[in-house]
């Protein structure tokens, strides 16, 4: 493809369509971050067996922490991989930080003061997904682009907001958690 497209035309191809998170069989691209080739399910599991013990120690903490606060396991991980890739020290262009990447106004509403130490941004995140459990139900569709978008742009368009950003996150989650749709 590269020689079809020119080297600048191929990375922003790949960028495009394939993206930091993308979907299809797993491995890891730059930064870490993992990639999969289109139509090939994502195994989760496989995927964090596969990580630093580290990793699979921030993962196992997910787990729980979404067990006791009564979310799906399976959306809470897929959602730690779309935003951090299991990072704990990540901080976005839009100032989110740490592992769950929450937003400065979102740790201060669910009580984050540390957003670098997992417990607390992990917490921070499983309340915060409960709660919009509660706006949008089991809508993983609409919880994921509010917890992208904001739940206020989710209400306001009626599910997915028209931002590129978003839809791309939002397929991301759903690939991760095994879910074509839910």
């Amino acid at each position: 493809m590269a020689m079809r497209l020119g080297s600048q035309q191929a990375g922003r191809y790949y960028n495009y369509r394939v993206g930091n998170a993308p979907l299809g069989s797993c491995g890891a691209g730059g930064g870490g971050a993992p990639w999969v080739q289109p139509g090939t399910p994502f195994d989760m599991e496989h995927y964090i067996a596969r990580q630093s013990r580290a990793k699979q120690q921030l993962a196992e903490q997910i787990r729980k922490a979404a067990l006791r606060h009564r979310v799906d396991p399976r959306l809470a991980l897929a959602i730690a991989i779309a935003e951090s890739n299991l990072n704990p020290l990540a901080v976005s262009p839009k100032q989110a930080q740490g592992l769950m990447q929450l937003i400065p106004e979102t740790q201060a509403r669910f009580g984050v003061t540390k957003p670098f130490d997992p417990e607390q941004n992990i917490r921070g995140a499983m309340t915060y997904l409960k709660w919009l459990e509660g706006e949008f139900g089991q809508d993983w569709v609409r919880i994921s682009a509010a917890y992208n978008a904001g739940e206020k742009a989710v209400t306001r368009y009626g599910g997915i907001p028209p931002y590129q950003e978003t839809r791309d996150y939002v397929q991301r989650v759903l690939y991760y958690a095994g879910q074509s749709s839910h």
